[in-house]
C-alpha cells in the first residue's frame, strides 16, 4: 500500500471514530434530565398552626316587664345584654345602658316605656287627667320646644314621634323632677288596645342628632312596637 492509499484509510477510519463520537453525544444529550427543583423553606403562613377563634356571643333576646295600676306592660329587646332595668320609678319600664356592651353606640342615657293615665298642668306642675291625645298636648305644651316631628306607619299603625327640648318642668305622671333646662328628649306614641303606650329618652347628643336619627330602626322604636298590655285583674 502506497503512501496515499495508507493515507486514505487513515481518514477513513477517523472520520468513523468522529461519527461515533457524535452519536454517542446525541444519544447522551437524548436521555431525559432530572430537573431541579427548589424547595420552599417552612415558614409561618405554611406551617399548620391552629390559631384559635372566638365566637361573638349572640345577642340576647329577653322579655321586660313592669306593673301599673291597670296593666303589666311586657316588650322585648333583642340586644338585651346592652342594659339593666332600674326599678327607681314606680309603673315606668326604665332601662340603663351597661358599659362595655355596646350600649354607648345607642344614643340615649334613658328608656322609659309606660302608660300614662295623668299629666301635669303647664302652669301650676299639678296632675290632671292625661288628654286624649297625648301628642298634640305635648307638641302644644309651653314647657318644651318641639324640634322635630315625624309619624310612622308600625304593623298597621301609627307611630308618632315628637323631639322636644325641655325648660325643667314636669310633664308626665312619674316624671322625673331634676330635668335641666335644655334637655333633649324623644317620645314615640303608640295606641295598644286603645291604650297609649309612651316610649321616652334623653340624648346628650343635641338637636342634629335628633334629627339625622330616625326613629324606625332605633332600640326606642323596639321597646314601642313589641309593647304588649295584660290587663290586671
Amino acid at each position: 500500500m502506497n503512501i496515499h492509499t495508507r493515507g486514505a484509510a487513515t481518514l477513513a477510519a477517523l472520520a468513523t471514530v468522529l461519527s461515533l463520537g457524535a452519536c454517542a453525544d446525541d444519544a447522551a444529550d437524548a436521555t431525559p434530565r432530572a430537573t431541579p427543583t427548589s424547595t420552599p423553606s417552612p415558614s409561618a403562613s405554611s406551617a399548620e398552626v391552629e390559631t384559635p377563634t372566638t365566637e361573638a356571643a349572640a345577642p340576647q333576646r329577653k322579655t321586660f316587664e313592669v306593673t301599673t295600676p291597670r296593666h303589666t306592660i311586657r316588650t322585648t329587646l333583642d340586644g338585651a345584654e346592652r342594659f339593666r332595668v332600674d326599678a327607681a320609678y314606680a309603673g315606668r319600664l326604665h332601662l340603663l345602658g351597661v358599659a362595655g356592651t355596646g350600649a354607648e353606640d345607642v344614643p340615649w342615657a334613658d328608656l322609659f316605656l309606660y302608660t300614662p293615665t295623668q299629666v301635669h298642668d303647664p302652669e301650676t306642675q299639678e296632675l290632671r287627667p292625661r288628654p286624649d291625645d297625648v301628642v298634640e298636648w305635648l307638641s302644644s305644651n309651653p314647657g318644651v320646644r318641639v324640634v322635630l316631628r315625624r309619624t310612622y306607619r308600625v304593623d298597621g299603625g301609627p307611630v308618632h314621634e315628637v323631639n322636644v327640648e325641655r325648660d325643667g318642668s314636669m310633664l308626665f305622671a312619674g316624671d322625673r323632677s331634676d330635668d335641666s333646662p335644655g334637655a333633649l328628649e324623644r317620645y314615640l306614641f303608640r295606641q295598644v288596645d286603645g291604650t297609649w303606650v309612651v316610649g321616652q329618652a334623653s340624648t346628650f347628643d343635641g338637636e342634629r342628632a335628633l334629627e339625622r336619627r330616625a326613629a324606625r330602626d332605633d332600640v326606642l322604636m323596639a321597646l314601642v312596637r313589641s309593647a304588649r298590655l295584660v290587663p290586671r285583674g
